[in-house]
Formats: C-alpha cells, structure tokens, sequence
C-alpha cells in the first residue's frame, strides 16, 4: 500500500491542529470549574452563631460587650 505524500502531509498539519484543539479544551474545563471552589478574596468573618463565612459586606458587626461579634444576614435580626 503506497500512502502519497500529500496525505502524509495534510495527516501531520491536522494533528497539530486537532491537538492544539484538544489542549484548549482541556484547559477551559479546567479553569471553568476552579473558578466554583475559589476562597473570597480579601479579609472573611464567621457568623457567631452559624459559623458561615462571608466577606465584610455580607456580615453583620454587634458590638458585645466591647468586642464585635459577626453575624450573616440570618442571625443578625435575632441579636
């Protein structure tokens, strides 16, 4: 069986293409599913009550007793 040298060639340039393809794949599932197990960026408090943790904006400081106590948007209408 004799293969031409043009199929040879037009084999070789499609399997970097299909490679290069298939690496791209790769790294977008990669990055796309990471991105759901990130930590918040920046400083986090935990609820006094609960123990969820958010960030600064999504917290509720209650100053007891001199110190200040975290609580999340559910617990904090109850202090």
């Amino acid at each position: 069986m004799h293969v031409s040298p043009d199929a040879i060639n037009h084999f070789f340039a499609s399997i970097v293409w299909i490679g290069l393809i298939a690496i791209l794949i790769v790294l977008y599932v990669a990055t796309r599913t990471a991105g759901a197990h990130k930590a918040p960026i920046g400083k986090t408090y935990s609820c006094a009550v609960c123990g969820r943790r958010g960030g600064h904006e999504h917290m509720v400081p209650v100053n007891q007793g001199g110190s200040v106590v975290w609580y999340c948007s559910k617990h904090a209408a109850s202090h």
